[in-house]
């Protein structure tokens, strides 16, 4: 499953080539990838259990993600998720669950809203982005303005700045 959509990602960053800040195209077209990622999810639910199962989840998530957001490499999983509008693939696969289950849609979107909160509020690292943006739902609910290059440079700290270029060795 994760050869087949990382293959996919590969094809359509290919065909994206320099164009992911085209910000609609790039979200339906991780929105095909995802779908490939998360086909039959609540029969292979339970091995996201394993720690090496979510990361290798969560690495061709990152993938996509950077490209929507056109952000440096060293941006955060965390804050590349939130800044393309993506709640982690984890998070995603246990709401798809849920809902198989038998769970009402609102009730389980109200959890996947808590649960991705919890996890940026214990988020580690991109301690600039969480300083930036506390509360996700106030920033992804805003219903207008794209994340470009500059936007998502300022948003992470990583970017073409004295201090960043500095930390980096540049």
């Amino acid at each position: 499953m994760s050869v087949k959509a990382e293959r996919a990602i590969n094809s359509l960053g290919l065909l994206m080539g320099s164009k992911w800040e085209k910000w609609g195209l790039a979200k339906l077209l991780m929105a095909a990838a995802m779908a490939i990622i998360l086909y039959a999810v609540p029969m292979w639910c339970s091995v996201l259990d394993k720690k090496k199962n979510v990361k290798r989840l969560t690495s061709l998530q990152r993938r996509t993600t950077l490209k929507i957001t056109t952000a440096y490499r060293a941006v955060s999983t965390a804050a590349a998720s939130m800044l393309a509008g993506v709640p982690p693939i984890h998070l995603i696969a246990q709401h798809t669950k849920i809902i198989y289950e038998g769970m009402i849609r609102e009730d389980a979107n109200t959890l996947l809203w808590q649960e991705w909160q919890g996890a940026w509020d214990e988020s580690h690292t991109g301690t600039w982005t969480p300083r930036m943006i506390p509360r996700l739902e106030p920033w992804l609910g805003r219903g207008h303005g794209d994340v470009s290059n500059c936007v998502s440079q300022l948003l992470s700290g990583h970017g073409e700045f004295g201090e960043y270029l500095h930390r980096s060795g540049k």
